[in-house]
């Protein structure tokens, strides 16, 4: 019996794995390496290089190894009007704002193999192979962890780093989650042309195709640029009932990129992924804990989820080590970890669906105007709790007065505009009546693969 299983081998699942190995705990990693990751980079926002550096890769290694490429500027184009940047100017890295202004682009697939590689040396197990089910004891325990390859693995506490698709402890356990935003499809592809920016590219399409369409350019080294579109799901099915692909549609959005529109896009493969931002209603029970994508999806506008993963498995790293010891303070632990892996995760969302791609705000102040206000609180957001870590218990009580606050201002924002809660709904779970004993649940979805080609 292991003292950790940890469901899944993506960010998020690594870093916990990691942390909890340095602690000196026993812990086992069960993910299906067989399939390979997407190959999505990221630009991070500004308190992810923070957590990165504390697993021992700063900003400096991530360039020379050639995991990242650095980041000078984010720029924001919106169709039919002149690009700006979104960039913390010096002062505000200063109090109280304490928002660093240093980041950086990655390659999610090539960081994700270095945690990896990291973890092994640290002692963890890696298994390749992939859980297709939990046995349960009662509502909230889990018994065991149950494998394609006929495996069954105990262990003390088990972290589900599973992702959005998969969620295999949230599904077993019948965990309850509110759904936040619209539906929408990602399209993305990996170019090999020279990068002519050092910056973040986001480009806005607020009229012809919708006020909500949005998309991303990263470089990623010197060689390549990671380009993505997001599209609502009305749009896209909107388009095939007139025939028009995914991969059409994702060409269609690029080509406007002065930049790409000449590409010889024949033998580009393009990926894509359908998505719905969430945020579970409880990320912990008796003997286990949900990080990253698992316990709650942030909107990929926000450029947080790398932040929020890290941010998550810091949080589950201190719960676990604390209850395996019997330390006193398990509610706030609890706490702790439900307000950096959802909470946090949810106000983001609401900000961005209220705010940044409300196109009732665009008409009204304009689209530059709606961006600066939803990214201001966004960032001042993830400084505080990279700045003041919510395992104290002072900065989670700060931590979440801030986040209150955001919320009333952007709920605010929703009713003036008619986005009140009505863009928001819970899933309830339906519980059913289960005695002490075990039962097995199968998982439903796979753990790893979250994309398909186009």
């Amino acid at each position: 019996m292991s003292d950790v299983a940890v469901l899944g081998g993506g960010l998020a699942g690594l870093a916990t794995a990691l942390i909890l190995a340095e602690m000196g705990y026993e812990v086992v990693v069960i993910d299906d390496d067989s399939v390979p990751p997407p190959t999505l980079g990221e630009s991070l926002e500004f308190s992810a290089p923070g957590r990165l550096s504390e697993l021992g890769l700063d900003l400096e290694e991530l360039v020379e190894y050639g995991l990242g490429y650095p980041k000078s500027n984010v720029f924001v184009s919106l169709v039919g009007h002149s690009d700006f940047e979104i960039w913390p100017p010096g002062w505000f890295g200063r109090a109280p704002f304490f928002c660093s202004n240093k980041a950086l682009h990655i390659d999610r697939a090539a960081v994700d193999q270095w945690l990896r590689t990291r973890a092994g040396a640290a002692g963890v197990l890696l298994l390749a192979d992939r859980v297709t089910g939990l046995e349960l004891a009662g509502r909230d325990r889990i018994v065991a962890a149950l494998t394609r390859d006929g495996r069954r693995l105990e262990s003390r506490w088990y972290v589900d780093a599973t992702g959005h698709r998969a969620r295999l402890v949230g599904r077993a356990l019948s965990v309850g989650r509110r759904l936040e935003g619209e539906q929408r499809v990602a399209y993305f592809a990996r170019l090999s042309v020279p990068p002519w920016i050092d910056a973040t590219l986001l480009r806005f399409w607020p009229r012809a195709r919708g006020r909500r369409t949005w998309g991303w350019i990263i470089p990623l080294n010197r060689d390549e640029v990671s380009v993505g579109i997001c599209v609502p799901g009305d749009e896209v099915r909107a388009e095939r009932a007139r025939g028009v692909g995914g991969r059409s549609l994702f060409w269609r959005y690029v080509e406007d990129i002065p930049e790409l529109a000449r590409l010889d896009h024949r033998e580009i493969p393009v990926r894509s992924t359908a998505y719905q931002a969430y945020s579970h209603e409880q990320a912990s029970g008796t003997n286990w804990v949900l990080v990253g994508d698992a316990a709650s999806l942030v909107d990929p506008v926000a450029s947080s989820g790398v932040a929020a993963g890290l941010r998550g498995a810091d949080t589950a790293a201190r719960l676990i080590d604390g209850n395996i010891r019997g330390a006193a303070g398990g509610r706030r632990r609890q706490a702790s970890h439900h307000h950096s892996a959802v909470r946090i995760v949810s106000t983001v969302n609401s900000v961005v669906d209220r705010v940044m791609l409300n196109p009732r705000v665009w008409r009204v102040v304009g689209g530059r105007l709606a961006i600066f206000a939803a990214a201001t609180p966004m960032l001042i957001i993830h400084a505080w709790s990279n700045r003041f870590r919510l395992h104290r218990p002072w900065a989670l009580r700060v931590h979440r007065a801030l986040n209150a606050s955001v919320r009333v201002l952007t709920s605010m924002v929703g009713w003036v505009t008619g986005r009140g809660p009505g863009r928001s709904r819970s899933q309830k779970p339906n519980r059913a009546r289960s005695s002490g004993d075990a039962r097995v649940v199968a998982a439903k979805g796979s753990p790893v693969q979250s994309s398909q080609t186009c």
